[in-house]
């Protein structure tokens, strides 16, 4: 499979699909009282990890570097372990400086899951891991767990990157997403995923690679669907704005002018929120995470400090 394609395949989790972020802290609780975590397993150089305690997330790692970057995922149909190789390549310029940690949802969401849950989540299993300080990269829903994790733990977080995402979902975002929410609770997949693909994608890449998309993204269980839906109505409700004055770290927002989901007003205005800075990238929509070509690599150069 080609590097192109599997950067396709990926960007169905890229955004509101891959997506990314870190972070450690202390809740209160030893590694040992919350949970215990068990490898899965190895491929391609990337491991797999499944936490269990009181609820149950996976995990992906890999990389050799002494810096620790925490890749937050997007909302998905399903487990994100299945593009791990996939996410390990894309970004893999990386990998000597840093050892990154791509980080699931927890499987089984209660039924009025909100973002802070998931990055409360989020945080007990990276303390079990023992990470004291990383960089952020969080796309779409993965930006917005990562700023909760920052609001949450402020001193843990050593810079962010955060990409086609918001400190509150305006009226254009929470149209689009619940339509994806309406379509995974009738369990529509088809609809589902051409409604998703319409969202964020060019029409090029459509053409292109489409039907590479609609194969990574079909087959998910009505249990899938259902936690798709949740997490879509968790990202609709989504308002950290009152709280961004807590944030510390430098941060880099990016964002697409042809974005239908989370626009330049919602990049600026969440890069000023939290003192950043804001790239916008015209021409593009809401995946430009996976089109611009120059991407990651501006990310890496952030975060790195390049």
């Amino acid at each position: 499979m080609s590097r192109r394609i599997r950067r396709a395949m990926s960007a169905v989790i890229v955004g509101i699909s891959i997506a990314f972020g870190l972070v450690m802290t202390s809740c209160g609780k030893s590694g040992e009282e919350r949970g215990m975590t068990e490898k899965t397993g190895e491929a391609g150089g990337v491991e797999t990890w499944k936490y269990s305690g009181a609820f149950e997330m996976q995990y992906a790692k890999w990389g050799k570097g002494k810096k620790t970057l925490i890749l937050l995922p997007g909302i998905y149909t399903k487990s994100l372990m299945g593009i791990a190789e996939g996410a390990a390549s894309y970004y893999g310029i990386f990998d000597e400086e840093y050892t990154t940690y791509m980080f699931d949802r927890v499987e089984q969401p209660g039924e009025d899951e909100s973002i802070e849950d998931i990055a409360r989540e989020t945080i007990e299993v990276i303390e079990k891991i023992g990470i004291e300080k990383a960089s952020i990269v969080g796309i779409s829903m993965g930006g917005m767990i990562a700023q909760a994790i920052g609001v949450e733990r402020p001193e843990i977080v050593e810079s962010m990157v955060l990409g086609s995402t918001a400190s509150k979902a305006r009226e254009k975002g929470q149209k689009v997403i619940g339509e994806w929410v309406e379509l995974a609770e009738k369990g529509d997949e088809e609809a589902l995923i051409e409604s998703f693909m319409k969202s964020i994608y060019s029409e090029a890449t459509i053409e292109k690679y489409g039907e590479s998309i609609r194969q990574s993204a079909g087959g998910a269980s009505v249990a899938e669907m259902r936690r798709m839906a949740t997490f879509g109505r968790a990202v609709g409700k989504f308002d950290i704005k009152g709280k961004l004055s807590k944030a510390k770290w430098r941060t880099l927002v990016i964002g697409a002018g042809e974005d239908k989901i989370f626009g330049r007003e919602e990049a600026e205005e969440t890069a000023r929120l939290i003192g950043g800075e804001a790239y916008i990238y015209e021409g593009y929509g809401h995946a430009v995470y996976d089109e611009a070509g120059d991407y990651v690599e501006r990310a890496y150069t952030f975060v790195a400090g390049k």
